[in-house]
């Protein structure tokens, strides 16, 4: 028998390791004692026998335990009956698990796509009760995981501590709901760490949502909304809200629609708007911020509504506020482009000053005529499907005139007015390919510019089909876009810190448009623009107003050509002097087409989820031992660099890597333990760098205890104090 060990199972129901053969009788064992074949003996009175025999002539063997025993005794909670099932489940394989046998790794063995290694804390805890959810344990599954989560509540502080009660997808999804405040809850949870809930979940949400609207006449998103739930949750409550006022309008009131507004997407606002019309925008203001404000908060939704809902009256009182804006907007752009008020909302300026500027290489993605309502969609699906990117600026800035591509985006993509443009080199690399977007971020210097440049959404604008199925086909290439524009952030190095620019070279009308406008002679046109040759004296203002049409001079107005521009909604006939309606045209001087989105992100600029514990127990006055606990559940790997500890200015520098979605532990030595005093309020800071060098802290909650080796005690206490004596 040199060379293995008999292994006995009285119990009988213990695994049979690989390689070794079953023995059940004792003939069988005397047949094939002596081969060296290793064998597995099974049955009380049998493994007895044997065990005498191995002991009389000093053979190795050794009792295998029962399994059920074994889980039983690292999960009291199961029942004989359920032990044995859950042996019977685990079969063989049970044989390599290391003893003594541990909830966790029995759970790891049964589900191995969960991260059960990972420390507890926020972020594992949601992922927790998205997997109770997703897989659905049935009871005996239940009784194995509450071990598990039991043992992992200990192991946790905050107050999402409380997600480890759950062990059934019921459970969770309760939970789940309390912590997303979609529901009530007495545990003072703090923001939910995930970005991206599964679409099965919200569903689920939508479902609960609806039956709610019902019985609480649409009140149901206002009782959500004074929860403060996170913004993709009040996204989702208010379009069923307004699927549920749209059938019963009398409940909608205004109030009630600027409060759901913010969450609500373009069309459904205007589904709503024909129920409760906007009010009409008022005059324009002569402040060039507030100007900026009338057209996002009160000239855009009017204009909307206008649009599809408006009577003839309506269209009337927008074709002369646009007048109006066309006019303004001459004035304030000759000023601007001069240096004065609203030079810095110039796009060219805008572009210009991002070489240089800082530390991050930034990427300036310039999207063919992408309307500012378009950005508001864009901007929503971004931050819907990205954990990364943090929104920095929302702005609204000024395009170049005319509002055309051929005008506008050279003067975009190189800093300058059109006139300077057309020779001049760009702002920094021009791609138009996703791995070469991403090949020159990997390459370029701090302080410089990558542009990508997309024909899109303006290429679907231009099909010809029906305002409806354009508009439906913008909204899918926006979808693509949000997914490419993400895609090529996360595949940039992490070391590398990145800025997202996204902006537009020209907006585009909302309306129709009729080509009527005759194109002046020695002119081409295109759209709401024409340009070329002009003999025509111009005031000292720079332009000319004749009838509904703006002409412009070259030189005042920083152009390699005079232009005409159209002050109302119509377009100039077509080269060939076509006439016929076009939609969505741009070139023209209305707000839409003049004011257009300025997006500005910053990649992994929010703080990370990290999660620390700073645990130990010490004499005071003396060397102690301080453990450092970190998880790290994001994305990126981080460098911890300093321990800050609020006494005497206590501090550790670091030097430890704690890689994406994994655990450090540091044993760290401090000098002179502090009192039980001492620890009272303590506060702790745990400093660490991104791959990008941006440095970010995480307050980390201390779990210290203090000995006191020489107590002082109060040597007249036998006396009655002083007062006695």
């Amino acid at each position: 028998m040199a060379g293995w060990t008999c292994f006995l199972d009285e119990a009988g129901d213990a695994p049979i390791p690989p390689g070794y053969l079953l023995i059940e009788h004792e003939t069988d064992f005397l047949r094939k004692v002596f081969d060296e074949e290793p064998l597995f003996v099974r049955g009380t009175y049998l493994c007895s026998w044997v065990g005498e025999f191995c002991e009389a002539r000093d053979w190795p063997y050794e009792y295998r335990r029962s399994p059920a025993e074994e889980l039983r005794e690292c999960c009291p909670e199961l029942s004989e009956e359920q032990a044995r099932q859950l042996a019977a489940l685990l079969g063989e394989s049970l044989a390599s698990v290391p003893r003594p046998l541990e909830a966790v790794r029995i759970s790891a063995m049964l589900w191995p796509g969960f991260a059960w290694d990972e420390e507890p804390g926020a972020t594992h805890a949601a992922r927790w009760l998205l997997w109770l959810i997703e897989t659905s344990p049935g009871e005996l599954d239940q009784v194995l995981l509450r071990s598990v989560s039991s043992y992992w509540r200990t192991q946790t502080s905050v107050p999402e501590a409380r997600a480890y009660t759950a062990s059934s997808a019921e459970g969770a999804r309760n939970l789940l709901m309390e912590w997303l405040r979609a529901s009530e809850s007495d545990t003072e949870w703090r923001p939910y760490p995930l970005a991206v809930l599964p679409g099965e979940l919200m569903q689920d949400l939508r479902k609960g949502w609806r039956r709610e609207a019902v019985v609480s006449g649409g009140e149901f998103f206002d009782q959500l909304l004074s929860r403060a739930p996170q913004d993709n949750i009040l996204r989702e409550a208010a379009e069923v809200a307004a699927k549920y006022f749209l059938n019963d309008p009398e409940r909608l009131s205004r109030a009630k629609l600027q409060r759901m507004n913010r969450y609500l997407t373009p069309e459904t606002k205007l589904d709503l708007s024909r129920l409760v019309p906007p009010e009409y925008p008022g005059e324009l203001p002569d402040d060039i911020h507030l100007v900026t404000e009338w057209f996002r908060d009160r000239y855009l939704p009017f204009r909307r509504w206008e649009v599809v809902y408006g009577a003839d009256d309506d269209r009337a009182a927008v074709r002369e506020l646009a007048r109006k804006f066309g006019l303004w907007y001459l004035d304030s752009y000759l000023r601007a482009i001069t240096g004065g008020p609203g030079s810095e909302r110039l796009s060219w300026s805008k572009a210009a000053s991002l070489r240089g500027s800082s530390d991050y290489v930034t990427l300036l993605v310039v999207l063919d005529g992408l309307g500012y309502s378009d950005s508001e969609q864009l901007l929503r699906l971004i931050s819907d499907q990205s954990d990364r990117l943090t929104l920095d600026a929302q702005q609204v800035a000024f395009s170049p005139l005319p509002t055309i591509t051929d005008f506008a985006k050279p003067s975009l993509f190189k800093g300058l007015n059109p006139g300077r443009a057309s020779d001049a080199e760009s702002l920094g690399s021009l791609e138009k390919k996703d791995s070469r977007v991403v090949e020159a971020l990997s390459v370029a210097k701090p302080g410089e510019v990558v542009i990508w440049s997309l024909l899109e959404p303006d290429k679907a604008y231009h099909d010809r089909q029906e305002r409806e199925a354009i508009l439906e086909e913008v909204g899918g290439r926006l979808r693509s876009l949000a997914g490419r524009l993400i895609n090529v952030a996360d595949r940039v190095p992490a070391e590398r810190r990145l800025k997202l620019v996204i902006s537009t070279d020209h907006g585009r009308l909302l309306g129709a448009s009729r080509r009527e406008h005759p194109v002046p002679p020695r002119m081409e046109s295109r759209g709401r623009v024409a340009w070329g040759a002009l003999e025509k004296e111009f005031p000292t203002s720079g332009y000319l107003i004749e009838d509904e049409i703006a002409y412009l001079h070259a030189g005042r107005f920083g152009l390699h050509v005079f232009c005409a521009v159209s002050l109302s909604d119509k377009s100039f006939l077509s080269s060939d002097g076509k006439s016929g309606t076009d939609l969505f045209s741009h070139g023209g001087l209305y707000p839409e087409e003049a004011l257009i989105p300025w997006l500005e992100f910053t990649r992994d600029r929010s703080p990370l989820d990290l999660e620390a514990r700073l645990e130990g127990r010490g004499v005071a006055g003396s060397q102690g031992e301080l453990r450092l606990t970190v998880s790290n559940p994001s994305e990126l790997a981080v460098q911890l660099t300093r321990l800050e500890i609020s006494r005497n200015g206590a501090y550790f520098d670091l030097d430890e890597t704690v890689e994406s979605m994994k655990s450090r532990e540091l044993n760290l030595l401090w000098a002179s333990w502090p009192s039980r005093q001492e620890l009272e309020n303590l506060q702790v800071k745990l400093m660490y760098s991104l791959p990008g060098g941006e440095v970010q802290a995480v307050t980390v909650v201390p779990s210290l205890e203090s000995e006191e080796l020489y107590a002082k005690d109060d040597i007249l206490s036998d006396f009655g104090g002083l007062d006695e004596l």
